[in-house]
């Protein structure tokens, strides 16, 4: 689930690939997005830069598809491809750098709006089963990206330096 910019809309994905768009206060579905092949969806956030608004989406098609955010739903901009195992996490960092975590261990960090892939982080010192399993981007400083695996470790990495950081 994801909130929009203005705290007004709900977003929320299910098993099957949809994606609704809610009315929070009234409770009402304003629209719904489809997603290409029906994937389970395990994570979704709402993205705005400017003018611009798109819904993010991964899953278990191990793609991040792109909406526009538009009234009535609309279909895929584009899909982002890289992963090669399920997209279970992601997490947003103004102006446009998304970062995706998956099942085998592996950050992508993109640029959202161009759909560059800028790199990979890995942690090697992690077991080889690590799994990613949240995100998220410090508010106070930008560059570091914070996740949570399932070995109970917390990892912060510089997204600038393209390394993990030790605090």
């Amino acid at each position: 689930m994801a909130f929009d910019k203005t705290w007004r809309r709900l977003i929320t994905a299910h098993n099957d690939g949809t994606v609704n768009v809610w009315n929070y206060s009234t409770g009402q579905c304003i629209f719904s997005l489809a997603t290409a092949d029906d994937m389970e969806v395990t994570d979704v956030i709402h993205v705005q830069e400017a003018s611009k608004k798109f819904v993010c989406v991964v899953g278990w098609n191990r793609k991040v598809t792109v909406y526009e955010d538009a009234p009535g739903g609309a279909p895929p901009l584009f899909q982002l491809e890289g992963h090669h195992d399920d997209i279970l996490c992601m997490a947003f960092c103004p102006p446009n750098v998304l970062a995706t975590g998956s099942y085998d261990g592996y950050i992508i960090v993109w640029n959202v709006i161009s759909g560059y892939k800028k790199f990979m982080l890995k942690d090697e010192s992690a077991p080889t089963s690590y799994v990613v399993q949240q995100l998220l981007f410090l508010q106070r400083r930008s560059n570091i990206l914070v996740a949570a695996g399932d070995d109970g470790c917390i990892r912060f990495w510089s997204v600038r330096l393209r390394e993990r950081e030790c605090f």
